[in-house]
């Protein structure tokens, strides 16, 4: 890590911001170096003015060591300047910025506290967690805090307030918990509102206190989640699996159950929909099933009819998109065979960008334990010995979130045997500010009427009751949902894409209730957003249609990387145009006119220009010879009728 530094005396800066850190025993190794203690010069006799704190903390000690180990393995370590959380596919430091000067540091039992000039900072160390709370004391006005994100991992800011940091190879994550403030007594008095921002490898929050009552307690959490499920195996007619460790949040985290059995008995579990079952004959066979995690405690038993060796394990994926009751499982694939090497097949990867989380089980005769999929991460494995070859049974569950298309390459090699494997992808769920919103019409002309353009938003991800919105510029046709110039239509996904419309020009046209993700054909679903007749402004030049989405109606709307631009080009019958002759002769002949014709402000881009010739002229023509007509000017084609 790239910060080691533990507590010293109360010279150096103290801490501006108080990040808890709640690690939860999951089936991951962390592997956190060194521990902190300290010295007996740093004591003070300072207690917390906040009765949970002084509770949490215990009773005065010297020798409280500064790092601590789970049962599980996992470790933990509080310095002076951070928090560090370490684990097999990486790790996270939380420095705080604008650190201030503060007093000693007093010890507990539990942990450590120090005074600052805004008030306390605390923190305590408890059998399975480390947690750093922020007591602001004195009125701070409209303040921003800030932390250093020390991580390689990818961040980002889930449409739940979460704060997620993923390994992107093996799916393990560390999640930052959405925004919470305390009350003196503990209570949650979170602003409504009240959200996490990134910048960059920054966390930041903006926070008024001038509605708070003092004291009050910054609490933010980092948890550790891991894709890494849990195993079992049985001879009997059914398996049961514990739910996986660590935090599951109820929102949009679906369960992913693995089982395979010496029998084609069909698999099943109230609450749970079965992917599909992939056999090799009735040697052996492998399910797939998905549930939407409610809180519930498990464990889950699986049941066919016919008792037979099984094995398999449960998943826990976050953030996947599952509006309703329609399936958040991409695509699915499943084969069987006989040789040392068993792959399930290729996946279409629907939304390559944000990456989809694929989860794989596999099957093997006479207790071989398939490997490992290059580069997934392994979610456990099992074998039975139960039973004369027809109970024996090795299996493997492995994930991870893949981007780009298609998914491939999950071979597990194994020894020779008759195997089974699958793979599915699942949908993840949108953050605020994905997607795109394109529309054909880029120009129109000022002040014309009748002007109808459709624009389609495409997501990177599903949209669960999701928002999408687009300005209307001023000058342009007031947008309505009644019929008429400037009505708005909305078509597209399987949410009542409900139209609210604010704003006295321009106007911002939203559409709430968008549930839009995989079209269950193989496809992508669409939202599209119709501005009917409308009459475009008089004023020329690029006008930006701003676009913003969320992906859940508890997120923030954002605007989109890019947003339609539609460029207002000089009005119809505008400009000037003169000729060369001024007056010619009855009957005159070999004569030659040349018309100029100068654009409007504005200028005109696919546009058209007609001159009437009058009767008794020769009759123009576009071959060579009297009356031929030829075009120079500009950079269109200037195609003659």
């Amino acid at each position: 890590m790239a910060n080691s530094e533990e507590l010293r005396p109360s010279n150096r800066p103290a801490n501006a911001g108080r990040f808890p850190v709640r690690l939860v025993a999951v089936a991951l190794v962390a592997a956190l170096a060194g521990a902190a203690f300290l010295t007996s010069a740093t004591l003070r006799h300072e207690s917390p003015r906040v009765a949970f704190l002084q509770q949490a903390l215990g009773a005065p000690a010297r020798t409280t060591p500064l790092t601590r180990t789970l049962p599980t393995g996992e470790r933990f370590r509080i310095v002076d300047r951070a928090i560090v959380a370490q684990s097999d596919f990486g790790s996270v430091a939380l420095q705080p910025l604008r650190l201030e000067r503060g007093a000693g540091w007093t010890r507990t039992a539990n942990g450590v506290t120090r005074k600052t000039s805004f008030g306390q900072r605390t923190l305590v160390l408890g059998s399975a967690k480390a947690e750093e709370f922020l007591t602001v004391e004195r009125r701070q006005g409209d303040r921003t805090w800030s932390w250093k994100l020390g991580t390689t991992l990818d961040s980002s800011l889930r449409v739940d307030g979460r704060v997620e940091l993923i390994d992107r190879k093996s799916g393990g994550t560390f999640e930052i918990a959405p925004v919470q403030i305390l009350n003196a007594k503990g209570n949650d008095v979170t602003p409504a509102g009240l959200q996490w921002s990134l910048r960059g490898h920054r966390l930041q929050l903006t926070l008024d206190d001038r509605a708070l009552a003092l004291p009050y307690v910054i609490d933010p959490a980092i948890t550790v989640i891991t894709p890494n499920g849990v195993h079992a195996t049985a001879t009997a007619t059914s398996l049961s699996l514990a739910k996986p460790t660590g935090a599951l949040v109820s929102g949009s985290t679906i369960l992913v159950a693995h089982v395979s059995k010496r029998n084609a008995d069909a698999v099943s579990l109230a609450g749970w929909t079965s992917i599909g079952q992939t056999c090799s004959a009735t040697t052996i066979c492998t399910d797939l099933l998905w549930k939407k995690y409610a809180g519930e405690a498990g464990p889950y038993a699986f049941a066919w009819t016919n008792s037979i060796g099984a094995g398999g394990g449960i998943v826990a994926l976050a953030n996947v998109w599952q509006p309703g009751a329609r399936s958040p499982v991409d695509t699915f694939v499943g084969t069987s065979g006989t040789s040392t090497t068993a792959n399930p097949g290729s996946l279409t990867n629907l939304f390559p960008t944000l990456g989809e989380m694929v989860v794989g089980g596999f099957a093997a005769t006479a207790g071989t334990i398939p490997g490992i999929p290059t580069g997934k991460t392994n979610a456990g494995s099992a074998a039975i010995a139960g039973g004369p070859g027809a109970s024996r049974i090795g299996v493997r569950t492995a994930t991870l979130n893949e981007t780009g298309s298609p998914v491939s390459n999950w071979s597990s090699t194994l020894a020779s045997a008759t195997w089974t494997a699958q793979i599915a992808g699942f949908i993840p769920q949108a953050t605020d500010g994905s997607g795109t919103l394109t529309t054909t019409t880029t120009e129109a002309a000022a002040s014309s009427t009748g002007n109808t353009i459709a624009f389609t938003y495409t997501p990177n991800a599903g949209l669960d009751d999701g928002s999408v919105s687009v300005q209307v510029p001023a000058g342009w046709t007031a947008p309505q949902t009644a019929a008429g110039n400037g009505q708005i239509t909305v078509s597209g996904g399987t949410g009542t894409n409900a139209i609210t419309i604010t704003g006295t020009g321009p106007w911002t046209v939203k559409v709430d209730n968008v549930q839009i993700g995989d079209d269950g054909a193989g496809g992508i679903e669409t939202l599209t957003i119709t501005y009917n007749s409308g009459t475009a402004s008089a004023a020329t030049g690029a006008q930006t249609w701003q676009a913003q989405s969320r992906g859940t109606s508890t997120g923030t709307m954002t605007n989109l990387g890019a947003s339609p631009s539609i460029t207002v080009r000089a009005p119809n019958g505008s400009g000037t145009t003169t000729s060369s002759l001024a007056n010619v002769a009855n009957g005159a002949t070999a004569q030659t006119s040349t018309f100029t014709y100068t654009a409007a402000t504005g200028g005109m881009s696919n546009g058209a220009i007609t001159i009437d010739v009058p009767t008794g002229w020769t009759a123009p023509q576009t071959a060579a010879g009297n009356g031929q007509i030829t075009v120079s000017g500009g950079t269109g084609t200037n195609a003659i009728t």
